[in-house]
């Protein structure tokens, strides 16, 4: 009896963990997609796809050459974090086309596998945005930094920068 409480409870806790990341996965749906459609856009030539940088935050000539050094050195780690995200999915898949066949830790495992993958990648994006930013002057890095932030945090009108006001929503 009590170890059917006991898997009655891991099962119902495995399905929970299961609806979150259903629900997360919706939520980033689009961005993933968006994100699938246009890796090869990264393999283009750094300064073309950097332009709109130098044009939109006014860089001068050295501070876009810094700019681009930047994305250039964080390709090796972006794809690097790319193939083991995609891994990671694939593994999570798997064990939840099976979930006959595996045990209820295998699938928290991987469960936890995808998470730690996600938030490591979320991690590296909020890392090089900052990095991008810093090795702007101070008004382009902080208008760089307000353009991201829709991109990176769905609530970002209650995010605030360098002690700004909070943004009012309509």
């Amino acid at each position: 009896m009590r170890n059917a409480g006991v898997q009655t409870m891991m099962t119902a806790l495995l399905l929970g963990i299961i609806a979150f990341l259903v629900a997360r996965g919706v939520l980033n749906h689009q961005r993933q997609k968006n994100f699938a459609q246009n890796i090869h856009a990264l393999e283009q030539d750094t300064p073309a796809l950097l332009a709109w940088m130098k044009t939109d935050l006014g860089l001068t000539d050295d501070e876009f050459a810094r700019e681009c050094r930047i994305h250039d050195e964080h390709m090796v780690e972006y794809r690097r974090l790319c193939d083991e995200m995609q891994a990671s999915r694939e593994r999570l898949k798997t064990a939840l086309q099976e979930s006959q066949n595996l045990s209820d830790e295998g699938q928290a495992a991987a469960i936890k596998d995808y998470e730690d993958h996600f938030e490591a990648c979320e991690r590296a994006v909020i890392q090089h945005v900052k990095h991008v930013a810093a090795a702007m002057n101070p008004k382009a890095g902080q208008t760089y930094l307000t353009m991201m932030l829709p991109h990176l945090f769905p609530d970002h009108e209650n995010i605030r920068l360098n002690n700004e006001p909070p943004t009012q929503t309509p």
